[in-house]
């Protein structure tokens, strides 16, 4: 199932109608058309940091939660976390993925003009709402503040 909507313009609480435990966020960022003009296809265009925190995403929280938040390598880790915390969340877990590209040695498309060396990380924020423990709360995986990693090759 899916939502053919813009979300910046959609009220979340009552067009959903349903709470969730776990929210994956990959928005298109800033980020992503700097370095690969025009793989924003049908979105159209970037949405700012500002578009993203101003997401009612507390509304359809339920009280125990995690929500995913890619956010690229750049800003979006420092904007990223100011968007938790506008939200009343608290990052618990920080996964990089880590690209390689064995089946496509010389691959360029992540090369941005004018740079050294190519982009071969990205970050996901993780972020949790409530007070979650492993012993008490066996649906939900517990958080420890560290990082995970991702090798793998982009595709």
């Amino acid at each position: 199932m899916y939502l053919s909507a813009d979300l910046r313009t959609l009220p979340l609480a009552v067009s959903l109608g349903s709470k969730f435990d776990v929210v994956l966020i990959d928005a298109p960022l800033p980020e992503y058309e700097r370095r690969a003009p025009g793989c924003l296809g049908a979105v159209g265009s970037a949405w700012s940091w500002s578009d993203i925190s101003a997401l009612d995403i507390p509304a359809v929280l339920s009280q125990q939660a995690f929500v995913f938040m890619w956010v690229g390598a750049a800003e979006g880790l420092d904007e990223g976390r100011t968007a938790f915390s506008k939200w009343g969340l608290r990052r618990c877990e920080d996964i990089c993925w880590v690209k390689t590209n064995p089946g496509h040695p010389g691959n360029t498309k992540t090369l941005e003009e004018g740079a050294v060396l190519q982009h071969t990380m990205e970050h996901c924020l993780v972020g949790m709402r409530g007070h979650i423990k492993r012993a008490t709360d066996g649906h939900f995986v517990q958080a420890n503040m560290d990082v995970d990693l991702i090798v793998a090759e982009e595709v």
